[in-house]
């Protein structure tokens, strides 16, 4: 037996979905406390709210025309973790030519005692 698909979809009760402003959807993700990005961004066509991503961090050094230097040790702290470890890439926004630099002066700090190889908490 054959069905015919028109006939099974009329007898389908079509829902309709209320009108939602986007003044009322950021409204309601307020609310929520939903974490939303500075630059909100609304798609014509569906009409949805789309979030650009966050702005790339820039490296330090490369804006400021500077090198890591190994006696500098309170700047070179700042890319360290509170227990003594050196941050990643990710999170300290340093281009690969300066992280690679500030590694070695973080290390050659720490082999003249002006920095600590590790902090016990």
């Amino acid at each position: 037996m054959k069905r015919d698909i028109k006939s099974s979809l009329s007898s389908v009760p079509k829902v309709v979905l209320p009108e939602v402003s986007v003044e009322t959807e950021i409204a309601e993700i307020k609310k929520s406390r939903a974490p939303i990005v500075e630059e909100t961004v609304v798609d014509e066509k569906t009409g949805t709210i789309v979030a650009r991503k966050a702005t790339k961090k820039v490296c330090i050094f490369c804006s400021n025309k500077d090198e890591p230097k190994y006696w500098d040790a309170n700047s070179l702290r700042r890319h360290t973790s509170d227990r003594g470890r050196i941050n990643p890439r990710a999170r300290t926004g340093l281009c690969a030519k300066h992280q690679r630099r500030l590694s070695r002066q973080i290390k050659y700090a720490r082999h003249l005692a002006l920095m600590p190889f590790k902090i016990t908490v």
